[in-house]
Order: structure tokens, then C-alpha cells, then sequence
């Protein structure tokens, strides 16, 4: 079973009857750029759509979210290797009432000292799957492959679980921004 496989923009409902999901990213560095250490995300939005402090950003540096609910796996520093490159697994079914949405990201560590960009990246990708998975198991819901060219962008926002009618959603979103995690976060501060 391959899932729903989405473009830039749709949405899909996840299963009502799943809570724990684990969110992979994958790509792969072309050959020409160098070492590339990328590095997924999960940012917790309130209802106005803000980060409401900084243990609700989950990345390498803070692994776990103060309520548990969200658990990013670990750095992978060089994207190599087959299957996704960083999971974080999302419990959907503990996250507090006050958090209506997750952004789902990845950043080019050190892009500018490096001179690295998207548009140096292939087969960027996340993929949605139920409970807690390997690098290469599980049941996908959803995938989105990043189609565009992102040779600006040093951080990409690759999609977006929300609250909806008392479910959850995923949209996938493919947007690009300089400045990595950074500017990023400057669009979601409180």
C-alpha cells in the first residue's frame, strides 16, 4: 500500500481511528553539493496560528515537546541511504486542546556558510504513516513529493497537519524561505 500521493496544495483527511502517526522526510544531495545536513521539524501553532514558545519547536536540539506528544528521532547529518532521512512521531490523540496545527519543516544547516540551497536537493519528500515505524515500514496514509525548483529557499515548509471537524488534516504546501529556521520561525513567533 503506497497511500495518497498529493501535490502542492491538496488535503487529505488522516483516519479517525489512528492517534500516533510517524511523519518521514527524505532527500537526497546531488552529487555537486557537497555534505548537506538538512533537518526536519515540527512546529505547534495555537488558534491564532503562532508558536506559543520555544518548547513548541521540536527539532535536533529539542527532541521532545514539553507534553510528549511529539518526538523527533534523531539528526541525520549527511541524507544518505535509502528511506526517510528524519521521522517525527506525532501523537495526535495527547496533543494539548490549544494546539491547533502542526508545521511540518526542514532547514539546511549552515546553507549560507555553505552556500547550499534546495535547488541542490533531489527527491525531497514526507510521507505520513501510521504509528510508530522504522526507516522503511509501516502503513503510509499520505506522501507528497517536492516537484519545484527551490534553489532560494533554504528552509521549506513541507506541509501541515490542522484541526478539522474534529479530526485531523494534512495539506501539503511546498513553500520555500531563506534565511533557514530562523526566518521561519519569524512568520510563526508569537
Amino acid at each position: 500500500m503506497e497511500g495518497i500521493s498529493l501535490t502542492k496544495g491538496e488535503n487529505t483527511r488522516l483516519p479517525d481511528s489512528v492517534s500516533t502517526y510517524t511523519i518521514g522526510l527524505g532527500w537526497d544531495p546531488q552529487d555537486d553539493g557537497g555534505q548537506f545536513d538538512l533537518d526536519a521539524a515540527a512546529l505547534m501553532l495555537n488558534s491564532a496560528g503562532k508558536l506559543p514558545d520555544k518548547d513548541h519547536f521540536v527539532y535536533f536540539n529539542n527532541l521532545q515537546s514539553r507534553c510528549g506528544s511529539i518526538k523527533h528521532q534523531g539528526d541525520n547529518r549527511d541524507g544518505q541511504g535509502d528511506g526517510d532521512d528524519e521521522q517525527i512521531v506525532c501523537n495526535l490523540g495527547s496533543l494539548a486542546p490549544s494546539i491547533d496545527k502542526l508545521i511540518l519543516c526542514a532547514s539546511i544547516y549552515e546553507a549560507e556558510k555553505r552556500k547550499q540551497n534546495f535547488g541542490q536537493v533531489d527527491n525531497a519528500y514526507i510521507r505520513i504513516c501510521e504509528g510508530m515505524v522504522g526507516k522503511t515500514s509501516g502503513a503510509p496514509v499520505v506522501r507528497y513529493n517536492l516537484q519545484e525548483d527551490y534553489a532560494k529557499a533554504t528552509a521549506i515548509v513541507f506541509g501541515e497537519i490542522y484541526r478539522y471537524e474534529g479530526g485531523w488534516k494534512f495539506r501539503a504546501v511546498g513553500k520555500g524561505y531563506q534565511g533557514g529556521f530562523s526566518t521561519l520561525l519569524g512568520h510563526y513567533k508569537a
